[in-house]
């Protein structure tokens, strides 16, 4: 569909959304896009991000794994 023909990570992350609560997802980068798949049989597309339009990407050096995309 968006012609991405190759996948450079992929895993499974939970997601904070605006009540506080974790919802799982399917976090992919391929060579063009970030893409998030989520829903409860994990097969819908609910986000795609062009990889230029992320100005910055913030990590914790705690062992919480927490990464920030902006």
């Amino acid at each position: 569909r968006y012609n991405d023909s190759r996948i450079y990570f992929a895993d499974r992350v939970n997601k904070v959304n605006e009540g506080n609560k974790l919802q799982q997802r399917m976090f992919i980068m391929t060579e063009s896009a970030l893409y998030w798949i989520g829903g409860l049989l994990r097969e819908k597309v609910t986000r795609r991000t062009l990889l230029k339009s992320i100005t910055s990407i913030g990590m914790t050096t705690c062992a919480d794994n927490i990464l920030v995309l902006k």
